[in-house]
C-alpha cells in the first residue's frame, strides 16, 4: 500500500451501501460461529478486522466464513480480508437470503476459494437486492451520506487494490455500473467469469 497513506484511509472511509434504507456505520457486526463454519452479519465497523482476529486466534480454527453485510468502513474489511486469506480460508455469500455488497465485497474476495451459492436467479444489473452488489466509494458525514470527490477517489483507490491483491481485478469494472446511492448486482456467471467467485456449489 506504499500509494495509499493507510491512516488518512482509515481516518476517511466508510463505505455505506443504500438501498431506500440507509445503513448507518453505527452498529458493529456480529461474529457467530458454528463448529468451523463462522458467520459475520450486519455492517462493518472500525474495528472489525480486530473481532476477526480474536474469532482466529480460538483453539478450533474456522475454515468458512459466510458473509450477510451491506458493507461498511472499507479500511476494516481491506484487513479482514488480508486476515482471511493469510489464514487459508474459504468465504461464501449465499444469495437466497444474503447480501454481501460494498465494502463487503473487499471481505469475500479475501477468501481462497470464494462460494456464491444459490445466485442461479440473479441478472447483472437487477434490482433484486441480493447476492453480490457492486458500487464506488463514497463517504459517510454527519449521518448524511453524500459524495465527496477525494474520499471517493481513495475509496475505490482501496477497492482497486484489494481486489487486484486478491487475484480478483477484474472485480475493479464493476465499481464504476452504479454510484455510491445504487448497487450493482451480479449474475453468478459474471462472478465466476471476473474470478471474484472460484465456485457456484457449495464447500
Amino acid at each position: 500500500m506504499s500509494r495509499i497513506g493507510a491512516t488518512r484511509i482509515k481516518a476517511l472511509l466508510c463505505i455505506a451501501l443504500t438501498t431506500g434504507v440507509i445503513a448507518t456505520c453505527a452498529r458493529a457486526a456480529s461474529f457467530k460461529r458454528s463448529g468451523t463454519i463462522a458467520t459475520i452479519s450486519g455492517v462493518i465497523e472500525d474495528g472489525d478486522d480486530f473481532r476477526l482476529n480474536a474469532l482466529l486466534r480460538q483453539p478450533e480454527k474456522i475454515k468458512l466464513i459466510y458473509l450477510n453485510s451491506p458493507g461498511g468502513n472499507l479500511y476494516a474489511a481491506y484487513k479482514m480480508s488480508e486476515s482471511i486469506r493469510a489464514s487459508g480460508l474459504a468465504t461464501a455469500v449465499d444469495a437466497s437470503h444474503a447480501i454481501c455488497a460494498s465494502a463487503c465485497t473487499a471481505i469475500f474476495v479475501g477468501g481462497v476459494r470464494r462460494y456464491y451459492l444459490n445466485a442461479q436467479s440473479i441478472v447483472d444489473g437487477s434490482r433484486q437486492g441480493r447476492g453480490l452488489g457492486f458500487h464506488s466509494a463514497s463517504d459517510w458525514n454527519g449521518g448524511a451520506l453524500h459524495a465527496n470527490q477525494e474520499k471517493s477517489d481513495i475509496g475505490n483507490g482501496l477497492l482497486a487494490y484489494v481486489y487486484r491483491e486478491m487475484g480478483a481485478s477484474e472485480a475493479n469494472t464493476l465499481t464504476g455500473r452504479a454510484n455510491y446511492t445504487g448497487v450493482f448486482w451480479i449474475s453468478g456467471r459474471t462472478a465466476l467469469s471476473l474470478n471474484v467467485a472460484t465456485s457456484l456449489a457449495g464447500p
